[in-house]
């Protein structure tokens, strides 16, 4: 009789203790900072991106693992520095998390690069990009996929001359950093 009357009791404070503990994710932060002029974000799909005719085949196929490309931009400008710091640090602390398994981590010529993924490391569903550069700002790549294979993929971004460089999205791209506010 005692149990069925701390039953309800027990399952709020579960709840509770659950709900306060939730990590938040790198998709829910993309959301929360949709609306702030501190970011861009361009979502590129995968079908617009076309290969050179002579491309090989496994980079084709490595191509066609993924579905699409999420970039989200904070250039640094004078009136957003400090807010620079703090969501550097935000995001940090969100890859930090279990979910997101280490790939790779560089420094090059002042600019701090990690790579990590979600998923199996033979079949990655989710690879991220992670750039920072504290006199520019920083950059998250979010490459979505089924079953990426992360070798195929270090190949593909090798062999980037691959990629046709006369795809229009491409340039438009490039403008919208290089203009960027």
């Amino acid at each position: 009789m005692m149990f069925k009357k701390t039953m309800p009791l027990f399952l709020i404070i579960a709840m509770l203790f659950i709900s306060c503990n939730k990590e938040q994710t790198l998709q829910e932060y993309y959301i929360e900072k949709q609306d702030s002029n501190n970011f861009m974000f361009i979502d590129v799909p995968s079908s617009i991106i076309s290969l050179k005719d002579d491309a090989p085949e496994d980079v084709r196929q490595t191509l066609e693992s993924v579905r699409k490309l999420n970039l989200m931009i904070f250039k640094i400008n004078d009136r957003n520095k400090a807010d620079y710091q703090k969501e550097k640090e935000n995001l940090k602390n969100i890859l930090k998390a279990k979910r997101y398994n280490d790939l790779m981590r560089l420094t090059h010529e002042g600019v701090k690069v990690s790579a990590k993924y979600t998923g199996d490391i033979d079949a990655i569903d989710e690879m991220i990009l992670f750039a920072s550069d504290d006199k520019k700002g920083f950059l998250v790549a979010r490459l979505l996929g089924d079953h990426i294979n992360p070798e195929m993929m270090i190949k593909l971004l090798k062999n980037i001359n691959d990629v046709d460089d006369d795809n229009p999205v491409f340039s438009e791209i490039g403008e919208l950093i290089k203009n960027a506010k």
